[in-house]
């Protein structure tokens, strides 16, 4: 018992107490709104063939992914981008399930590149990417969903929403790309809101 209260407090202490970042620039401090998300919006949308993981080759998860980009919004300091992936399978049961980890490469961070300030970034972390421990431990504390071993999975027919929080791209900014984690499509040329 004491050991899953300290997990949960050390969880709280990362959600919370602030990350940074700099994936090619300078460090910058996270809000400590840990998920955000924007239910509503669509700025673009694309239905590839869904990819299955190495780990699962052999149960290949067939059907589509639809993956829709909703929001990317520059707002205290930070670059919130938010996303939704729904997976479709006829020819499987209408419940079927399958974690996300099976679906694409959670271990890769999504990465926002600014072709205006010719910058990239990755999701803030209390580290800065840089160096194999470091970029062990932002893999597991910076602040992006889902990532791997989260535990979340992807529901047939049903929509999952994901999220991401950048550094706050260049001020003269208005479009950045969007590279999601591995095997999930790259989009380009995202119109940017500033709040």
């Amino acid at each position: 018992m004491w050991g899953k209260a300290l997990v949960t407090a050390v969880a709280l202490a990362v959600v919370l107490g602030g990350c940074t970042s700099s994936g090619g620039t300078d460090g910058s401090t996270a809000g400590t709104d840990p998920a955000p998300h924007d239910p509503g919006g669509v700025l673009v949308e694309q239905t590839i063939d869904t990819v299955t993981a190495e780990s699962r080759k052999d149960r290949p998860l067939g059907g589509t992914m639809t993956v829709t980009v909703r929001s990317v919004t520059v707002s205290q300091g930070r670059t919130v981008v938010t996303w939704a992936m729904r997976w479709d399978n006829p020819g499987a049961a209408a419940d079927a399930s399958a974690p996300v980890d099976d679906f694409f490469r959670t271990a890769s961070p999504p990465v926002l590149t600014d072709g205006t300030a010719l910058k990239y970034y990755y999701p803030l972390c209390r580290r800065d990417w840089r160096g194999a421990v470091n970029e062990i431990y932002c893999r597991s504390d910076a602040l992006f969903s889902p990532r791997q071993y989260s535990g979340q999975t992807l529901v047939n027919h049903e929509t999952q929403e994901a999220w991401a929080i950048f550094p706050e791209v260049g001020k003269d900014t208005t479009t950045v790309d969007l590279s999601l984690p591995g095997g999930l499509p790259t989009f380009h040329e995202l119109p940017v809101t500033r709040q």
